[in-house]
């Protein structure tokens, strides 16, 4: 990827798929700023922290008085809400910008008319997102009550993947499958040219 031709890279997609790993490696290789949409306005987020933290109430009630459907649409709504902070940072840094995370959504994205941004959304099979949600947090070593909260984290991280991936395909956007690569340097030069 040429900073010249393009100056600021958009990276999205569900949870687990890498954005921040890709995002920290662009940043440090063609010295940009990195911001995570994370930062800007978190939604309940991940349910579980390492002991002896407790994981917030208000996280726990999210996951266990929503259904699954209603979790996709509760996401999809939030970061719809913060989109024009989203819009508004990337407007601000019209030099040099690497922002990565879920809530940039492709039609979203695709919105924005400048030649200046290069967006690609990452995405993974199932399998793949389940496994890595349940290595970060360290499923096998949960609660039950514990386990049930990852596993509704985890079925809504692939609802969102399967949303974000009919939407990038639908308006002809770039997306990787992370699994087809080694490693973040591997993933990183796929993006060159684009």
């Amino acid at each position: 990827m040429n900073q010249v031709q393009k100056n600021i890279i958009l990276i999205g997609g569900t949870s687990h798929t890498g954005k921040s790993t890709l995002a920290e490696f662009l940043a440090a290789k063609f010295q940009l700023i990195n911001i995570s949409t994370d930062k800007l306005a978190r939604h309940p987020g991940r349910p579980w922290k390492e002991r002896p933290e407790e994981i917030p109430l208000h996280v726990q009630q999210h996951y266990f008085n929503l259904a699954q459907g209603e979790l996709l649409v509760d996401v999809v709504k939030h970061y719809e809400k913060i989109w024009p902070l989203v819009l508004s940072v990337i407007e601000s840094h019209t030099n040099y910008l690497v922002m990565e995370g879920s809530a940039l959504l492709p039609r979203l994205v695709h919105s924005i008319n400048s030649k200046e941004i290069t967006a690609v959304w990452l995405t993974a099979s199932d399998q793949f997102l389940k496994d890595r949600i349940y290595k970060s947090s360290n499923y096998f070593n949960k609660s039950n009550k514990e386990k049930y909260l990852i596993d509704q984290f985890a079925a809504r991280a692939i609802a969102f993947d399967h949303l974000i991936l009919e939407e990038v395909k639908a308006l002809n956007l770039l997306f990787l499958n992370v699994e087809k690569f080694e490693n973040v340097t591997d993933l990183a030069k796929s993006l060159e040219g684009f």
